[in-house]
């Protein structure tokens, strides 16, 4: 019962919204989150103790991100307990998938849901731009394509980042096929058709950067795990540190030169689109302002009286985040990544997971590149970084007959 009301609360997630305009009545996603974190808390100290604390920890980690991102707020009082709880919502989207899903049956199919969502996305903002769709709350900007009468425009999902995200899981998803067979019969090469043509459809009505940027740089790091799984362990091992430390540095460098390469990608797309740059310049302008005043907290109490939430607006979702909350808060969100990241890797080391892990290492890439050019951390983010943690955190599927398997042996199993 709890994985199938998951499923429905997953396939929700980008439609609820609009349901919720047309009944008037609060979305459905929030009215199933509660049960959902309830029913799966139960479940997983009822289960096995390595996953419950693999869980565990990282639900840790993320109440310490709520706890800093916001200590430089406590004196707020009523506003305090407001910000706590808009976020502790959020975090529950990231706590729902790891608590729900329990088996690679279950993350398979939830990756299918995914890859619904993100021809859904897709599609629904084509029908946006070309006017053949209505949805309660649409945003359309002067074309970037050079025909006029096609806006740019974006469908049901609430920002292009994350719609870049879950179309990137959907391309790879699609693109290594994991746990089917047969790949070459005409039932997958149809969905492969089906997934091309909404993404160039979805990039006519989005026309979107970050999207296609976000979608290609996914095909890149795919493309090179593949090649580096080809080598010997010793080999890929090497090769896999070498590239981690280098994306890692890469990001580091993409941050703290935002600035220069935000104004070297406003030249593509128009006039509008180097207007769209040279107000996120402003806007990273502000946030390094915030972060040099108060490098450990971030905006205090009487910025957020004075301005509001400005820097919530920030398109760079670290600069957002250490505005808001200091470096502090912006190390714990590193620290739960790149654990994140170390786990999925190890994960490679389990052969029933390894095409699994080749799709999740890749939207882990596009993931960090495209929350450099949009605010993220809402629901949808953190749905689908949930959903790619889970991997995480349950053991393979066991012969019969054979011994129970600890977590602690995933990093000494046999490479394929």
């Amino acid at each position: 019962m709890l994985i199938k009301l998951f499923y429905f609360w997953f396939a929700l997630l980008p439609f609820s919204w609009i349901i919720a305009h047309f009944s008037n009545f609060t979305a459905l996603d929030k009215l199933l989150a509660p049960v959902l974190l309830l029913l799966g808390l139960i479940g997983l100290f009822r289960g096995n103790s390595e996953r419950m604390k693999r869980v565990i920890f990282f639900l840790i980690l993320l109440y310490l991100l709520l706890f800093f991102k916001h200590l430089s707020f406590t004196g707020l009082g009523a506003e305090y307990i407001n910000l706590m709880w808009v976020d502790a919502v959020k975090f529950g989207y990231f706590a729902i998938p790891l608590l729900c899903i329990k088996n690679l049956n279950h993350f398979r199919r939830t990756s299918w849901l995914v890859v619904l969502i993100g021809i859904a996305g897709c599609i629904s903002a084509f029908l946006v731009a070309m006017d053949l769709l209505t949805l309660p709350k649409e945003r359309f900007e002067i074309s970037r394509i050079g025909v006029e009468s096609i806006q740019k425009s974006i469908g049901i999902f609430p920002s292009y980042g994350d719609l870049a995200q879950f179309m990137a899981y959907t391309v790879l998803w699609c693109i290594v096929l994991p746990g089917t067979h047969l790949t070459k019969s005409t039932k997958y090469k149809l969905l492969r058709w089906v997934v091309a043509i909404s993404f160039v459809l979805g990039l006519i009505g989005l026309q979107s950067r970050n999207v296609l940027i976000s979608v290609l740089f996914g095909l890149v790091l795919l493309w090179l795990l593949k090649y580096i799984h080809k080598k010997s362990p010793s080999k890929r091992t090497t090769a896999i540190t070498l590239f981690s430390i280098l994306g890692f540095f890469a990001a580091g460098l993409t941050l703290v030169f935002s600035s220069n390469l935000i104004q070297g990608l406003s030249s593509i797309g128009g006039g509008l689109a180097a207007q769209t740059a040279d107000a996120r310049l402003g806007q990273y302008a502000m946030g390094w302002d915030i972060i040099s005043n108060s490098p450990l907290m971030g905006a205090s109490s009487e910025f957020l009286k004075l301005s509001g939430f400005s820097f919530d607006h920030i398109h760079n979702m670290w600069i957002r985040l250490a505005s808001h909350g200091g470096i502090l808060t912006a190390m714990v969100l590193a620290a739960l990544l790149i654990r994140i990241f170390i786990l999925v890797r190890a994960m490679a080391y389990v052969d029933q997971k390894v095409p699994e892990v080749m799709v999740v290492t890749s939207y882990f890439g596009v993931m960090l590149l495209s929350t450099l050019f949009y605010p993220g951390m809402g629901e949808l983010y953190w749905a689908l970084l949930g959903t790619a943690t889970a991997l995480t955190c349950f053991a393979p599927y066991k012969p019969p007959g054979r011994k129970k398997q600890s977590y602690r042996h995933f990093d000494a199993q046999k490479k394929v």
